[in-house]
């Protein structure tokens, strides 16, 4: 998707972001829930969303009570972590993925693009290397479910290689891994492209996988 293009050709048109995979759009709230760090046992339901403010309930003591907010504090505070998101069955919203139509449209270099089609055929590099067991998997399981073929992640690798420096995702969905101890010999891009025997873009993939770690 190239996103110059659309926002030059439709920028009174901002339809389009309902088709960015996994884009929320504030009116796409209601019925979801935060809490606050403060104090995590309560939850905050959603129960409308006008053009400048969120509307929300909780119960307490007392029974249920109302207030609302400015939209763009509310956005401003659960990518800042101060509010944790979840959807109506309980499963928490990646921050990232929440948008906000603010009027210079800042916002939309912050649209994370991570579907199959857009990392088919590029190599994903992981600068410093992965050297965490739980963040390689957890990034090979959203590739996974992405319709990339399973790869299975060896301590071994993290351990005496110096980590999993990158991921190349071919187009027959197969995953090939480059441990970090390749790293000072060649860059990573030669190496890719020296094993896939053509140019290969190469993507920085803690920008792209960062924000799924602390779901």
């Amino acid at each position: 998707m190239n996103l110059k293009k659309i926002i030059r050709e439709k920028m009174d048109d901002l339809q389009w972001i309902h088709d960015v995979p996994g884009a929320l759009t504030p009116k796409q709230l209601i019925g979801y829930y935060f809490k606050w760090r403060v104090n995590l046992s309560i939850k905050f339901f959603i129960t409308n969303v006008d053009s400048k403010n969120i509307h929300y309930q909780w119960k307490d003591e007392g029974g249920y009570q109302t207030n609302d907010m400015e939209l763009e504090v509310f956005i401003k505070r659960v990518k800042e972590r101060v509010y944790s998101l979840y959807d109506a069955n309980g499963k928490r919203v990646n921050p990232d993925f929440l948008l906000y139509e603010s009027n210079d449209l800042q916002w939309i270099h912050d649209i994370p693009t991570l579907d199959h089609d857009y990392l088919k055929g590029k190599a994903l590099e992981f600068n410093p290397p992965i050297k965490d067991y739980d963040y390689a998997n957890k990034v090979i399981d959203v590739l996974e479910k992405l319709g990339f073929s399973k790869l299975r992640i060896y301590n071994s690798v993290i351990e005496r290689e110096d980590g999993y420096l990158g991921f190349y995702l071919k187009e027959d969905n197969g995953i090939i891994w480059t441990g970090g101890e390749m790293l000072g010999y060649e860059n990573y891009q030669e190496h890719i492209e020296g094993y896939a025997g053509k140019p290969v873009q190469v993507l920085d993939g803690r920008s792209l996988f960062d924000r799924f770690m602390d779901e």
